[in-house]
């Protein structure tokens, strides 16, 4: 699966070398033990039917029986991230719960024993101009409001159950009252339609986000997201890391698409999947291979292996 990006966001970033594939090399270059590996979700951790391959599993239980935390850095839910793996599979990746994790692009973050750490949601003037805006346009059916309890929207449709057909999310609340729902709390408001439509989406919600504090992103096909204008990845990763006293230095970051350029820009150790839209290889230090070719694998093995080797040459000097 090729990811998306809008143009807009194409465009921007700094330029680096694209043909920089991430190596045990870049571990041994910067001397530091890794403590942390963060992945996105759709993408990057999941392949293009938006499951989770067996060597991605094995994988990230890797990891955790080495002591190093795997961190969830999705645009997805709690919620959404538990149905979408499964209790099953989040046991064998030994991320019971699916602690810790930055939720809905950094609006939401747990610690590694399922806390609270932060929950950030849309200044209310801005959700209520987004409502407005779509409501002259008839577009109220389009609409999805998320937060952790789950997915809410006016009507059930093809459109507000797209990423529950399309990417195996939680099924979306009816809150009949458009009233009701414009005054819940919501972390992010989606927009959903063709890829043309959205286009147009996206420029409504532009024009909102000049006034208010909002912004746009575009992490999947099929809809537009609208979030608070200081939130991101690396933001919820900055308040995780403070809680579990990890340098940014001492992470690697996996992602693929627009709402994670923050994320691969703030950790310096970052790595775009090969499917990854171009602003994202851009933003990112090193590439690796497809979601579909187990990108997230290849990128623990060459931390674990060299970690490895580290312990054997320890074991020899003190032979």
């Amino acid at each position: 699966m090729t990811s998306f990006c809008s143009a807009s966001s194409a465009a921007s970033g700094p330029r680096r070398s694209k043909e920089n594939t991430f190596s045990r090399a870049c571990l041994r270059e910067r001397g530091v033990a890794i403590r942390a590996v963060v992945t996105d979700l759709d993408g990057t951790l999941l392949n293009s039917v938006h499951a989770v391959s067996q060597a991605n599993v094995e994988a990230c239980a890797r990891l955790r029986r080495k002591g190093i935390a795997c961190v969830f850095a999705t645009g997805r839910p709690h919620v959404g991230t538990v149905k979408c793996l499964g209790s099953t599979v989040l046991e064998e990746m030994g991320m019971a719960n699916a602690f810790p994790g930055v939720y809905m692009n950094g609006c939401i973050v747990y610690d590694p024993d399922g806390t609270l750490l932060h929950a950030e949601y849309l200044d209310k003037d801005a959700q209520k101009a987004v409502f407005s805006l779509l409501e002259e346009r008839n577009l109220v059916n389009r609409v999805c409001g998320y937060q952790e309890q789950g997915i809410f929207c006016n009507e059930k449709n093809k459109y507000t159950w797209h990423t529950k057909d399309e990417y195996d999310e939680c099924e979306p609340v009816v809150v009949p009252s458009l009233d009701e729902l414009k005054n819940m709390n919501f972390c992010k408001l989606t927009v959903n339609g063709s890829p043309e439509e959205v286009a147009e989406f996206r420029i409504l919600l532009e024009s909102v986000a000049e006034i208010w504090d909002g912004r746009c992103v575009q992490p999947i096909p099929g809809n537009v997201e609208f979030i608070p204008k200081t939130i991101s990845k690396a933001k919820g990763l900055d308040i995780l890391f403070d809680n579990m006293n990890i340098k940014k230095e001492e992470a690697i970051a996996l992602g693929d698409s627009e709402n994670d350029l923050e994320m691969l820009r703030h950790i310096d150790l970052s790595v775009c999947v090969a499917n990854g839209c171009p602003s994202a290889k851009e933003a990112a230090r090193f590439v690796t291979v497809s979601n579909d070719q187990d990108g997230f694998a290849v990128v623990v093995q060459e931390i674990c292996h060299e970690l490895e080797e580290q312990e054997a040459r320890a074991a020899r000097g003190a032979a």
